[in-house]
């Protein structure tokens, strides 16, 4: 959390987030988690005494992001493509350098500035010190993260405290249209025991279409042919034309049902 706001509901959330994501997610799913360096210690001691710790959820260290700590005096957005300024995603990029991964949640505040959305950090992952400025992330320097660690899909947690809940909305709205891939926003204050979130990941992630969760803590952006109005029926879906999901609320015209279900057509790499 930056400075001026309370620590406790990003170290709260985090460990919550991470909690309902294994258990929402119908795959095989391991997290890579980068935190403040005062969370670090105790998250990896309670982790570890679950036995999770290496096994689903692996805790960076935060000394290896010393190097891409520098005082910027700039607290403007960034607009230039291609260019990464914030400390904590330069670390990310690094520690991620050798893989790449599916998803990238954010568990921070929200930062409106001009009508334009950004994340808003801690000024730096090793302390919380009034030399760095807490630079907010926009949609073009998340963007071109995103793009560099290979992430098809985003999703953010709006902590119960959210500095601008607005702008964090404003963001995951934008990158939404901008991006192909599915994007999920939890609101923590709305639904503080997450059980919406998890009912998020099962419902964008899961291997068969499934019914879209109805919450006011959720806001998602995804293609129509993941969603059904019932669940399916047990055994193989079938995946011919015309077959599985109903588009009828969510198409507004024929061609665009025509089109949807045209995604369920047999692919010769189903097999794999």
């Amino acid at each position: 959390a930056p400075l001026g706001s309370e620590e406790s509901s990003i170290y709260q959330g985090v460990r919550l987030t991470a909690q309902r994501i294994l258990e929402g997610s119908p795959r095989r799913t391991r997290l890579h988690v980068f935190v403040d360096a005062q969370f670090a210690g105790s998250l990896r001691d309670e982790w570890q005494t679950a036995g999770r710790l290496d096994q689903e959820i692996f805790v960076y260290d935060n000394n290896v992001a010393a190097p891409y700590v520098a005082e910027d005096p700039s607290s403007r957005l960034l607009d230039q493509a291609g260019v990464l300024r914030s400390p904590w995603l330069l670390w990310m990029r690094e520690a991620l350098r050798k893989r790449a991964v599916d998803v990238v949640h954010f568990c921070c505040h929200g930062y409106l500035s001009r009508g334009r959305g950004a994340l808003l950090f801690a000024q730096s992952p090793l302390d919380r010190s009034d030399r760095y400025l807490a630079g907010p992330v926009g949609m073009v320097e998340l963007q071109t993260f995103l793009t560099q660690v290979g992430a098809w899909s985003s999703a953010f947690s709006s902590v119960s405290d959210n500095f601008s809940e607005p702008g964090l909305r404003a963001l995951a709205d934008e990158l939404a249209q901008n991006r192909p891939g599915p994007m999920l926003m939890h609101n923590m204050r709305v639904d503080p025991g997450a059980s919406a979130l998890a009912a998020g990941y099962h419902f964008l992630f899961a291997n068969t279409p499934q019914p879209a969760p109805r919450s006011a803590a959720l806001f998602m952006y995804c293609q129509p042919y993941l969603s059904v109005e019932a669940p399916p029926a047990p055994g193989p879906w079938p995946r011919s034309r015309g077959t599985g999901p109903a588009f009828a609320e969510l198409a507004r015209n024929v061609p665009q049902q025509t089109q949807a279900a045209r995604s369920l057509d047999a692919s010769p790499l189903d097999p794999l």
